[in-house]
């Protein structure tokens, strides 16, 4: 195990144990130190004896060294660079930039909780510089589907219906075409909708006189 995936490890296990959704969300730097993985409580698992040591461990992971964290917006990605470079580095930095924040792989986080990042996890070459969240382009929205327009493609109502042979109007008997979508008598202009019993709502025919499901008088044609 790299002196790197420790701090990552112990990041995931005590996130994953207090806030298991903030694993996929921006991690402000400010609060490693602070609360996600604090000195007294997570040098003897980093290896570390002095703070120095420990400050400088986290620096080199928010800086993007081995790609085990994304770090945005890019100046604080940058400016760490720097003072990782430096002859003597400020440490503090990690407690002062409060816009730094920095974004867990979801490769790694995978490959751990699912049983090791050494079988699981290729990492980047030692040349890539990793990219954070905040700079990958933004995919445009996908572009509406475009419906053709006129008789051909419109959807007929569910009321719609091609009359059978001999239908006649409900409303004044007068006989409909054939073989064509009729919405409305061509007789006496009446909606072409089916009867109904005033009683039970039973479906009824014109020139009945009584309803076939309950016996109820239907009034005259």
């Amino acid at each position: 195990m790299s002196d790197l995936e420790r701090p990552f490890q112990l990041i995931v296990t005590n996130l994953a144990a207090t806030d298991p959704a903030q694993l996929h969300r921006p991690i402000p730097v400010t609060e490693l130190p602070r609360s996600v993985v604090p000195y007294r409580t997570s040098r003897r698992h980093l290896g570390v004896v002095t703070s120095d040591e420990y400050e400088h461990l986290l620096l080199r992971l928010v800086a993007g060294e081995g790609g085990y964290a994304y770090t945005g917006p890019p100046e604080s990605l940058a400016r760490f660079r720097r003072e990782l470079q430096g002859i003597s580095p400020d440490l503090g930095i990690l407690n002062s930039d409060e816009e730094a924040a920095i974004a867990l792989p979801a490769e790694r986080i995978a490959a751990f909780i699912g049983g090791g990042t050494e079988r699981s996890y290729r990492p980047p070459e030692a040349d890539a510089v990793p990219v954070p969240p905040s700079a990958l382009p933004i995919p445009p929205p996908p572009e509406p589907v475009a419906v053709p327009h006129g008789p051909a493609h419109e959807s007929e109502p569910e009321w719609e219906s091609r009359p059978a042979e001999g239908t006649r109007c409900s409303c004044c008997g007068g006989a409909l075409p054939e073989g064509r979508v009729v919405n409305f008598c061509p007789h006496c202009g009446e909606h072409l909708t089916p009867l109904a019993c005033p009683r039970c709502q039973a479906e009824v025919e014109f020139g009945w006189r009584h309803c076939i499901a309950c016996g109820a008088p239907l009034a005259p044609p």
